[in-house]
């Protein structure tokens, strides 16, 4: 079956209507939002608020990363304490507040302290993604 896009998971979801996904998808097509992530102009265009886009983004990373179960993808928080994003103190302090709140993402969870912003958090999902599939 694969990875269903970011689109179709929002779909799915009832998070927005295939309308709203086919107008953010011409916009990105049209040149005038090309570089823009999909999530991003679905943003823009008020579909979808920045935790929702983090919070989906998450999930994908997840199933790329179990899609590719051989590799060794480092988790979200050791990368991020890795390259001097979060403290160790920050990062524990995170998982604690984690485990009271659920299934609430710790991506999302470190916006919400102000440990890491938002841009950031979605440039180290894209990386762990890039991780599992890159070849080697």
């Amino acid at each position: 079956m694969g990875i269903p896009t970011f689109g179709e998971m929002l779909i799915a979801d009832d998070i927005i209507t295939e309308e709203q996904l086919e107008r953010a998808l011409a916009l990105q097509q049209s040149g005038r939002d090309q570089k823009n992530l999909i999530g991003v102009i679905l943003i823009r265009l008020g579909f979808i608020t920045m935790d929702t886009l983090i919070k989906y983004l998450e999930i994908q990373t997840g199933m790329v990363i179990e899609e590719h179960p051989k590799k060794r993808v480092p988790p979200l928080g050791e990368l991020l304490t890795g390259n001097g994003e979060i403290s160790e103190e920050q990062l524990q302090e995170a998982l604690k507040t984690q485990k009271t709140r659920g299934n609430t993402p710790l991506g999302i969870i470190l916006v919400q302290l102000n440990y890491i912003d938002a841009d950031l958090l979605m440039r180290y999902l894209i990386k762990q993604t890039a991780l599992a599939i890159e070849e080697g």
